[in-house]
């Protein structure tokens, strides 16, 4: 895998021990499709904020990840883009330095073509021409030896000429394709992303920011080579590793996984369930009377049945 981008990470660590570090991407767990990116950066004790730059906002907020070393708490994560125009694609400028570089190639062979017209256009001017009516030596080997000079000066004049032109024929084409892909990548450009992370750090140690990533992955390829002699077929294993994610993944520790991180299910978010607490009542004592007999004789009815 060639990627040539250089881009660092810039941390402002906006802290009364604030300072500017580096947090080069560390690893990078390649799938079939995406990737999972890991950047470090080092805190030291009394930091209360950590500003993480210079991030391309090619990922999902969701997939974000803080893991600190113990005596170091996390808090308040907050995400800010930024515009392209304070953003610069390292491909971007990876492109546009190839097409300085063919454009000055142009330059140069533009001057030796011009040169080699210039000795084309004076022997001919000596040969014939407005040079016809000069003296012409008298000495025959003086005379073989002027001609023989326009010659070679004449033969290798133009075939400078013509190698000026191959070159800029082939300068050209590679000068429009690049052009093309400044083009593409121009047009794809997104914005760079910003995140302050909240933090109180009792003593020195790491946090470790991870995301996930497309427009990355990998695929497994096989070949298989015949031994008759020994009747047996060795088969090798390999892998065919690709990304256009814009970040530079030069110099990093490279996971290959067969798992598929962007079709995990993710739980919905819980609902807050309020419970409430009621003191308890207080049971009002019932008084019992005493029972007063009724006045007078007690009468009974009797009911007749016929």
């Amino acid at each position: 895998m060639a990627i040539k981008q250089q881009w660092s990470v810039v941390l402002a660590l906006v802290a009364s021990h604030a300072s500017a570090v580096e947090a080069p991407i560390q690893s990078v767990t390649l799938y079939p499709g995406s990737a999972t990116v890991e950047r470090v950066v080092q805190l030291t004790p009394g930091m209360t904020q950590v500003e993480i730059t210079g991030l391309l906002a090619n990922f999902n907020s969701d997939t974000v990840l803080l893991q600190a070393d113990p005596g170091i708490q996390v808090g308040q994560v907050v995400t800010r883009d930024q515009a392209t125009a304070d953003s610069r694609n390292p491909r971007e400028a990876e492109l546009e330095a190839k097409i300085q570089a063919l454009q000055d190639q142009l330059t140069v062979i533009d001057a030796d073509y011009k040169s080699a017209q210039l000795v084309q256009g004076y022997l001919e001017h000596l040969g014939g021409g407005e040079g016809a009516g000069r003296a012409v030596p008298s000495d025959p080997k003086a005379l073989l030896g002027t001609l023989d000079a326009i010659r070679k000066g004449g033969s290798d004049a133009l075939a400078r000429m013509h190698e000026a032109e191959v070159r800029k024929r082939s300068v050209n084409k590679q000068l429009e394709a690049l052009k093309r892909d400044l083009e593409k990548v121009q047009a794809n450009t997104r914005e760079s992303r910003t995140m302050t992370v909240a933090v109180a750090v009792k003593q020195a140690g790491r946090l470790v920011l991870s995301y996930q990533v497309n427009r990355a992955g990998w695929m497994p390829l096989y070949r298989a080579s015949l031994d008759s002699n020994a009747s047996a077929i060795e088969l090798e294993r390999m892998a065919t590793i690709s990304q256009k994610t814009g970040e530079d993944w030069s110099n990093v520790r490279l996971r290959l996984s067969t798992g598929q991180p962007s079709r995990t299910a993710y739980a919905p978010d819980p609902h807050p369930w309020l419970l409430t607490w009621k003191p308890p009542q207080e049971v009002q004592e019932v008084q019992e009377r005493p029972c007063t007999a009724a006045s007078g004789p007690l009468r009974r009815r009797h009911h007749r049945h016929r």
